[in-house]
């Protein structure tokens, strides 16, 4: 075979990253132009106007932070993909007639799915929420979230998925979870709690630097 023996197989995966580089550079790129695709698909629904919709992927297609994420081997482009992908779910879910369950294990799925890849992707949990809140609005809100078997039984099921995500990579979600509990002076660390002052001088920070970059999306989109 490829390698002659395990030694070989630790050699070239543990002590020779450079190898999967360009693999993982290319994961980046194809969630990048599917993160387009996406944002397309996405504004022809809400929109129903082609115009509008290419207008929307060709604004993300040039932008500074999208291609720049896109060719590095970082989780934050496929984050935004699935982050968007739980979009597209709740509005196909609004959109239909009749839902079922599965369409919200599909939404637990999609959720603990972006969540496994990013604890940013905890956010989209408010799409499932928003979801089905309109989804149910006529009724009264115990009737939406406190006896509401689909609305149970989804949060359950994303327990038990990110259970299983924990069980296939362990150290990325301790990862997350020690950063959290971490002392707030411990270097690194302290943006991740929340109430921090570290926490809103990075958020500042990013906001800063995505106006600096992008002045003309920022004005256009505060306008």
């Amino acid at each position: 075979g490829f390698f002659t023996s395990i030694q070989q197989i630790k050699e070239v995966v543990f002590f020779n990253l450079g190898y999967f580089v360009i693999v993982a550079r290319l994961v980046s790129v194809f969630f990048g132009v599917f993160t387009v695709y996406l944002v397309y698909k996405i504004s022809k629904i809400l929109f129903a106007n082609i115009f509008i919709s290419l207008l929307a992927s060709f604004f993300l297609a040039i932008n500074f932070f999208h291609v720049g994420t896109s060719h590095l081997a970082n989780t934050w482009v496929v984050q935004t993909f699935f982050y968007l992908l739980i979009l597209f779910w709740a509005i196909y879910f609004l959109k239909k007639t009749k839902v079922t369950f599965k369409d919200y294990l599909l939404g637990s799925f999609l959720v603990s799915l972006a969540f496994g890849i990013n604890f940013v992707g905890v956010v989209g949990y408010s799409w499932f929420i928003l979801s089905h809140f309109l989804r149910n609005k006529e009724k009264k809100l115990k009737d939406i979230f406190l006896i509401n078997r689909n609305f149970w039984l989804t949060n359950l099921a994303i327990v038990i998925f990110v259970l299983g995500i924990y069980w296939l990579n362990p150290t990325g979600l301790n990862n997350y979870f020690n950063r959290l509990t971490a002392p707030s002076s411990q270097v690194g660390y302290a943006s991740y709690q929340l109430l921090q002052t570290s926490t809103f001088s990075n958020l500042f920070f990013y906001l800063k630097n995505i106006f600096l970059v992008e002045p003309f999306f920022c004005l256009f989109f505060l306008g």
